[in-house]
C-alpha cells in the first residue's frame, strides 16, 4: 500500500515492520509502539479511500466496548496517506482457519469458541454495535486457550455491510456465528464461495450439507442449529440467542479428538421427480435399499461419510437416529422348539413331528430381535415368544394340578417378580377363596382380549396360591401402617413451631450463620443458592497496559484458597499515582442471576464490587464497598441487580509484611 512499508512511522510513534494480511483494500502490519515500548498490530486503509472516515469512526465506536473476548483498540489516527487503527498484538495466536486446517479441533472446543464469540457480540449488540462480516480469520485462540474476536464494526465498513437495521444486523451476526460453528466442525465454509482459505461447503437440495453428513462425532445440538440456520432459514435470531442454545460450554481449552473429515463429500445434483436415479426403480425413490446404502454408509466414529447420490429422505423408524446410517439387522435364528406347532422341547415326539421354521431376511423398518431362548421347565411355566406361539401354547392345558403346586413353590423364591401379579389375581378371585366355590367357566370370549404375560400361569389360582397372595397383601398393609404411625409421631420434632420448652436456647455464637442473600431471606429465588460456574476471571486495567499478572487469574476460582492472584507491586497506596484503580472481571456466562459474592482476601485492600452486563465499570451497578478488607468477605447482590459480569475494583492498597503494595484475591465464589 502506498505510504506504508517496513520502517514507516505512523503518528510519530508506531514503527511498521511486517505485513501480515491484505484484504478488501486494507492491510494489517506488525509494529512497535515506541512510546510505551510494546508490540502492536496496525490496520491501515488509504486516506483517499471513500471508506476511510467511516473506517475510523467505526473503530472509535468499537473501542468503547470493554469485553474480555474483543481485541482491544488502542489508538485511531491518520497520517499523510493512510488512516490507521492500532490494536493489541496477540503473539502466537492462531486463527480459527489455521486451527481447522491443521489437524482440526474437538466438538466441545467448537462450542466453547463460538459461545465466547456469541457472548461478546451480544454485549456489543446491546450497545448498538455489530460485526456483520464474521470469518474464521476474525476469531483467534491464544496459546493459553483464550478466545479473541476482532473486526467489530470495522469489518462491516470494510465489507460495505454497515447501515442495516438492528434486527437484521443481529440476525446477520447470529448466522455468522453458526457459520463459524460449521467451519469449526467441518473445515469448510458454508456462506458464499469460501473464506479465509477454507473450501466451499458442498451443496445439497435445500442448502449446504449438514456437518453430520460430512464428519463423524458432531454434537447433535450443534448439527441441528447448523441445519436450521443454513438450510431452513430458522435458528437463532441474535448472538445471545445462539449462546443460550449452546450453553453451557467449557471454561478452558478442550483437548481431544478433532471433528474433521478425511475428505469433503462431492456435490451431487438433485434428481428430478420424473427421472429416478440409476440404481433405483421408478416410483420407489422413498424406499431405502436394504443393502447398498448400508454397505456404503460410514458408522459414527469413522473419519467421514462417503459421497452418495442425493435421494429424498426416507421416513425414520420410531426411536431412530437421524444421523446414523441405515443398516440391515439380521434376526437371530430362534431355537427349533419355539417354532414347533406344539411348543415341545427337541427330542420329544411332538417336536419331531413339527417342521422347524426358518426366518427370512428382515428389513430395517420391521426388524425385531427375538428374546433369548430360555429352557422351558417341564409341565410348569410356558415360554412365550410371540402371539402365534402363545396361541399354540395355550392349547396345552394338561397337568394343571402340577402347575399350581410348582407355582406355589416358585413364588417363595421369586416374590419380587410375582407379587404384583398374584395380588391382582387374588383381588379378582375373592369369590374363589372358599374351597366350595367353583370357578365359573367363561364363554363370552373376553379371555381373548388379554394374552397372559410371560411366566404367569393362565389358570385360576388355587386355594394355596390365594392364601399366599392374601398373606403378602396383608403383610404390606401392616408394614405401611407401622411406617405411617411412626412418621406421624415424628411430625414437628425438628421444629420449634410447637413451642418446645425443653430445647436449649440457641446463641448467636453457636448457631451457624446464614449467608447473606440465601434462600431463607429470598424465598422467591426458588431454593437454596448454589455456586455458579465461572467461565473465566481476567485482570481489568483500563488505565494501564492490561498486564496485571493475567497468568495467575485462574487460581482465583480453582477451589484452593491457598493459591490466588496478586497484581503488580506499586510504590504507594494510591497505585503510585499512575491510575485510580485496577480490578478483576469475573465472567459468569449468560442468563445468570448472582445472589451473593464471597471473596477470600489474604492481605488488606480497599475495594468495590460491581455487577453489570459488560466486562467493565460502565453500566455496572455497585453492590458493596469494603475498606481494609481481609479474610472472607460476603457481599449480597440486590434482587433487582442482574448481570453476567462481577467486577472487583481495587481502590486502595496497603503494604504487606514485606512492604509491598499489591491487590490480592485468593478465591471468589458467586452463588445464585
Amino acid at each position: 500500500m502506498k505510504g506504508v512499508g517496513p520502517g514507516t512511522v505512523l503518528g510519530g510513534r508506531y514503527t511498521v515492520h511486517r505485513r501480515l494480511a491484505q484484504d478488501r483494500g486494507t492491510e494489517r502490519w506488525t509494529a512497535d509502539d515506541t512510546t510505551l515500548g510494546r508490540r502492536v498490530s496496525v490496520l491501515v486503509v488509504p486516506t483517499d479511500d471513500h471508506r476511510a472516515p467511516a473506517f475510523l469512526d467505526a473503530a472509535r465506536r468499537a473501542g468503547s466496548v470493554a469485553h474480555a473476548v474483543l481485541v482491544r483498540i488502542l489508538d485511531v489516527g491518520e497520517d499523510d496517506e493512510v488512516a490507521y487503527v492500532v490494536e493489541e498484538e496477540l503473539a502466537d495466536a492462531r486463527t480459527l482457519a489455521d486451527l481447522v486446517t491443521d489437524g482440526g479441533i474437538p466438538g466441545d472446543e467448537v462450542r466453547r469458541i463460538t459461545g465466547e464469540v456469541a457472548s461478546a457480540l451480544e454485549s456489543a449488540r446491546q450497545r448498538g454495535l455489530h460485526h456483520l462480516d464474521l470469518t474464521p480469520d476474525d476469531v483467534l485462540r491464544t496459546p493459553d486457550g483464550e478466545v479473541r474476536l476482532r473486526g467489530l464494526e470495522i469489518a462491516a465498513v470494510r465489507a460495505g455491510e454497515d447501515g442495516l437495521e438492528p434486527e437484521e444486523s443481529a440476525r446477520r451476526d447470529a448466522v455468522g456465528v453458526v457459520a463459524l460453528t460449521y467451519a469449526g466442525l467441518t473445515g469448510l465454509w458454508p456462506l458464499g464461495s469460501g473464506a479465509a482459505g477454507l473450501a466451499r461447503a458442498p451443496r445439497v437440495p435445500g442448502g449446504v450439507a449438514t456437518p453430520s453428513e460430512i464428519a463423524a462425532g458432531v454434537p447433535r445440538d450443534l448439527d441441528a442449529i447448523c441445519r436450521l440456520t443454513l438450510r431452513e432459514d430458522e435458528g437463532p435470531t441474535s448472538p445471545g440467542d445462539y449462546a443460550r442454545q449452546v450453553a453451557p460450554w467449557p471454561s478452558r481449552q478442550v483437548v481431544g479428538r478433532p471433528v474433521v473429515p478425511a475428505a469433503a463429500p462431492a456435490e451431487e445434483p438433485e434428481p428430478t421427480p420424473e427421472e429416478p436415479t440409476p440404481d433405483e426403480p421408478a416410483g420407489e425413490a422413498s424406499e431405502p435399499s436394504p443393502a447398498a446404502p448400508a454397505a456404503a454408509a460410514t458408522v459414527a466414529g469413522t473419519a467421514a461419510l462417503p459421497a452418495l447420490p442425493v435421494l429424498p429422505d426416507p421416513p425414520a423408524p420410531a426411536g431412530g437416529d437421524d444421523d446414523e446410517p441405515t443398516r440391515v439387522i439380521e434376526r437371530p435364528t430362534p431355537p427349533e422348539w419355539l417354532h414347533s406347532e406344539t411348543g415341545e422341547l427337541p427330542g420329544t415326539p411332538a417336536a419331531d413331528e413339527a417342521a422347524p421354521a426358518t426366518p427370512g431376511p428382515v428389513t430395517p423398518a420391521a426388524a425385531t430381535v427375538a428374546a433369548p431362548a430360555v429352557p422351558r421347565r417341564p409341565e410348569a411355566e410356558e415360554q412365550v415368544a410371540d402371539d402365534d406361539d402363545v396361541e399354540d401354547l395355550d392349547d396345552d392345558r394338561e397337568g394343571r394340578g402340577a402347575v399350581a403346586s410348582a407355582a406355589v413353590a416358585g413364588a417363595i423364591g421369586t416374590v419380587g417378580s410375582r407379587v404384583s401379579g398374584l395380588a391382582r389375581r387374588a383381588v379378582d378371585k375373592v369369590s374363589e377363596l372358599s374351597p366350595d366355590t367353583q370357578a365359573v367357566e367363561r364363554h363370552d370370549g373376553l379371555d381373548d382380549l388379554d394374552a397372559p404375560a410371560p411366566f404367569v400361569p393362565a389358570e385360576p389360582l388355587t386355594r394355596d396360591e390365594s392364601k399366599l397372595a392374601l398373606g403378602i397383601v396383608v403383610a404390606f398393609l401392616v408394614l405401611a401402617l407401622v411406617i405411617g404411625i411412626y412418621g406421624v409421631t415424628k411430625i414437628g420434632s425438628n421444629s420449634d413451631l410447637l413451642g418446645d420448652t425443653t430445647a436449649a436456647p440457641s446463641t448467636s455464637s453457636s448457631a451457624t450463620p446464614t449467608p447473606t442473600g440465601s434462600a431463607s431471606e429470598n424465598p422467591d429465588e426458588g431454593g437454596t443458592p448454589e455456586p455458579l460456574a465461572i467461565l473465566k476471571v481476567e485482570a481489568y486495567d483500563p488505565e494501564g497496559d492490561g498486564a496485571e499478572n493475567n497468568s495467575t487469574t485462574p487460581k482465583t476460582y480453582d477451589g484452593d484458597t491457598s493459591t490466588g492472584w496478586s497484581s503488580e507491586n506499586y510504590r504507594t497506596d494510591a497505585f503510585g499515582g499512575l491510575k485510580k484503580g485496577l480490578g478483576l472481571v469475573v465472567d459468569l456466562g449468560p442468563n445468570k442471576k448472582p445472589q451473593n459474592v464471597r471473596l477470600v482476601i489474604p492481605q488488606r485492600v480497599d475495594l468495590e464490587v460491581y455487577v453489570g452486563p459488560d466486562a467493565g465499570l460502565e453500566g455496572a451497578k455497585k453492590i458493596g464497598t469494603k475498606a481494609d478488607a481481609q479474610g472472607t468477605v460476603d457481599l449480597p447482590v440486590p434482587a433487582d441487580v442482574t448481570g453476567q459480569y462481577i467486577i472487583i475494583w481495587y481502590t486502595g492498597l496497603h503494604p504487606d509484611d514485606q512492604g509491598k503494595r499489591r491487590a490480592w484475591l485468593d478465591e471468589v465464589v458467586v452463588t445464585g
